[in-house]
């Protein structure tokens, strides 16, 4: 989620992260769904159910996430944008990842004063499938292919990821 919602906002650089996470379900073996449950496994998971964070952007804007897996919850999965700017906004809804995806989009916007809003078609997406293929190609491709791909931004997610869990553990702001 960290990584489409910095890409669709142009990569702003972010300031500091307050984030939560919980771990009740997975642990005790509940949760998730009828295509993926924690209940169905042969042992009971490590990871949080659900983390939120609040992130502040460079620039005055903030970012909300939330994610999470063992839930009580629809069958099919859910992945939604939704931004606010000064101009409009939008929303984009895909159900059923990690499966192909039908996405929805929704553009709220004005124009000479009235209401704009359109809804332009939304064609189902190849979701992760899209990164992987990008990564057998970028091997595929050679040294010229590989190059164009230095591992910044992959080192930069994870510095902002680390400090979200830094912050659920020590339940403060942390400042990047």
């Amino acid at each position: 989620m960290l990584d489409y919602s910095l890409h669709l906002l142009g990569e702003p650089k972010v300031l500091s992260v307050s984030a939560q996470t919980h771990s009740e379900l997975g642990p005790q073996g509940r949760g998730g769904n009828a295509r993926y449950t924690a209940g169905a496994a042969s042992h009971k998971f490590e990871v949080e159910d659900f983390a939120s964070a609040f992130i502040r952007l460079e620039g005055g804007g903030t970012l909300i996430l939330e994610a999470g897996w063992a839930s009580f919850r629809e069958v099919d999965d859910l992945l939604d944008f939704t931004v606010y700017g000064t101009d409009g906004g939008a929303e984009l809804r895909a159900v059923g990842a990690p499966l192909q995806p039908v996405g929805s989009l929704r553009i709220f916007t004005e124009k000479d004063g009235e209401n704009a809003d359109y809804e332009p078609e939304a064609l189902p997406g190849l979701a992760h499938q899209a990164v992987v293929d990008d990564f057998i190609a970028a091997v595929r491709g050679g040294e010229t292919v590989w190059g164009q791909h230095d591992g910044s931004l992959a080192l930069s997610r994870a510095l902002i990821l680390d400090a979200c869990y830094k912050s659920a553990l020590e339940q403060r702001e942390v400042v990047l």
